[in-house]
């Protein structure tokens, strides 16, 4: 098995790139990356849902923004990756350098703003979000 960045194994994966499916977070998370580069954009995205559909985290991943907590300054070539965990409402950055992998920045909090326009209270309940 191909182990990647950011996917929850046992789980069903949807990807893209440019914006994800969910608008109000991705401005959020580029409203974090421009503290680091006015020229961010979403490169890439990936939902993973668990068994029952509902969705377990959103991987971000930006370009031109390579800025790594670890280290305290952008990488020179490596890039970075952001898992925003809907499970426990909180986001992490990673990075693919060799020297920082398998460390992540601290646990940032989402805003309530965010995971009350992410949670639908839809049939599945705070806990189902659907993929449009």
């Amino acid at each position: 098995m191909i182990h990647r960045p950011g996917v929850v194994y046992g789980s069903k994966v949807r990807e893209g790139s440019g914006p994800s499916p969910y608008p109000q977070l991705d401005e959020f998370m580029l409203m974090i990356w421009r503290k680091w580069s006015q020229s961010v954009y979403i490169r890439q995205w990936k939902v993973s849902t668990n068994d029952q559909g509902a969705i377990i985290n959103i991987t971000y991943y930006p370009a031109n923004c390579r800025y790594c907590f670890n280290i305290g300054r952008e990488h020179k070539s490596n890039g970075t990756y952001w898992i925003v965990n809907l499970e426990r409402n909180d986001f992490c950055q990673k990075c693919f350098d060799v020297e920082c992998r398998g460390v992540s920045s601290n646990l940032f909090p989402l805003p309530s703003f965010i995971t009350n326009s992410l949670h639908k209270n839809d049939e599945c309940g705070k806990d189902c979000l659907p993929i449009p």
